[in-house]
């Protein structure tokens, strides 16, 4: 009896003392919450405020540009003036013409001193403006309205730009089964559209993460955006091409094409990915940078030396697909998506053959430069 009693004390006493614990922990943390809070109304106040300041700011600075167009214009109206009285010149003209002459250099200074002052404002308060809350562009408008799409914490860029490399690494072999399963059921349209269907909205998922990342610092090139929008609409055109002899005829083509990129987009997105991990370790790229082309700074390994041309190839089959639609336009000048579907091909192919060469040209540059 006595062994019971001070087991049953004991326990009393631990649970007891464990809910006073969990007590003191829920203080605290109601403490901090409400620290929190106040914190929160300070900040958005003081937001508030700040957003106040840069657009009368903005407006400011807008009326100082106008002011110094109209002095650019008036002196420009003086030297003219002055230029013509100087091919006529008399005694009293002549005093008058040093006089004009004199406070024309006055004006010269401080219109100098002007231009000046306002351009290392403008730079100031671009630097204040990546402070200010952005939607992203009209094209991240149309999905999710006009909301801040522009992270405070760091924590929450990286973890949007995860999501966004983990939404290209899983859904490529996905891409490059169907497709092998489009080039076997030839027959089935339903199929195709299903692979179309998925296509469009990763392009489109794609391009809105990626106006997102811009806006919270990534180094995304606009051309990139851009020819995700075309392929967002070459999916659309094709999910709309009728079910006809036109559309049968190019089927094995563009599957087969689809075969190649989505392979290459594997084995490309995986050394981008290693090559991004590489320079961060070094510091030579930014956190939100993220695994494209123009990002990793192309590395003459063995591994780039067998992808380049690859890369090279997808783009020319860029252009034999344009070539071979346009040609087929002109059998079937009824079917509107065929003639569309060639010319987004032909601006994408013109777009990353340009962009490619550009990379590879700053990469020759950089090369000699670090030679010499």
């Amino acid at each position: 009896m006595v062994v019971t009693a001070g087991a049953s004390a004991s326990a009393n006493t631990l649970q007891a003392s464990t809910l006073e614990n969990l007590k003191k922990a829920q203080d605290d943390l109601d403490r901090l919450g409400d620290l929190l809070q106040s914190t929160m109304k300070e900040l958005h106040a003081l937001q508030d405020n700040f957003e106040t300041a840069v657009k009368k700011q903005h407006k400011s600075l807008n009326s100082a540009s106008q002011i110094r167009s109209a002095m650019l214009s008036r002196r420009r109206r003086r030297s003219s003036g002055a230029q013509n009285a100087s091919e006529s010149p008399t005694p009293s003209q002549g005093e008058r013409t040093s006089q004009s002459d004199s406070s024309q250099s006055q004006d010269v200074v401080s219109l100098d001193q002007f231009s000046e002052q306002l351009s290392s404002i403008s730079t100031r308060l671009r630097a204040n403006q990546q402070l200010m809350p952005a939607t992203g562009g009209l094209f991240v408008e149309c999905f999710l309205g006009s909301i801040n799409v522009r992270f405070a914490r760091k924590k929450e860029r990286l973890a949007f730009k995860q999501e966004y490399e983990k939404l290209k690494l899983k859904l490529a072999p996905v891409f490059l089964i169907v497709t092998i399963v489009c080039l076997f059921f030839e027959e089935y349209r339903w199929v195709h559209m299903m692979l179309q269907l998925a296509l469009s909205f990763y392009y489109t998922a794609l391009a809105v993460r990626e106006n997102i990342l811009r806006v919270n610092g990534s180094n995304l090139r606009s051309w990139w955006i851009i020819h995700h929008y075309f392929t967002m609409l070459q999916g659309v055109l094709l999910l709309t091409w009728p079910n006809g002899a036109s559309y049968a005829q190019y089927s094995r083509k563009l599957h087969l094409y689809g075969l190649y990129n989505a392979t290459l987009m594997i084995f490309q997105y995986r050394y981008q990915m290693a090559r991004l991990y590489a320079l961060r370790s070094l510091g030579m790229a930014n956190e939100m940078d993220v695994a494209s082309s123009d990002s990793t700074q192309i590395h003459w390994s063995e591994t780039m030396t067998l992808l380049l041309p690859l890369i090279v190839v997808g783009h020319f089959m860029q252009a034999s697909q344009a070539i071979y639609l346009l040609t087929l336009y002109r059998k079937h000048s009824n079917e509107l998506q065929i003639l569309l579907l060639g010319l987004l091909f032909m601006a994408n192919f013109i777009g990353n053959i340009s962009t490619t060469t550009k990379v590879l040209l700053a990469k020759r540059a950089d090369r000699i430069h670090k030679s010499d």
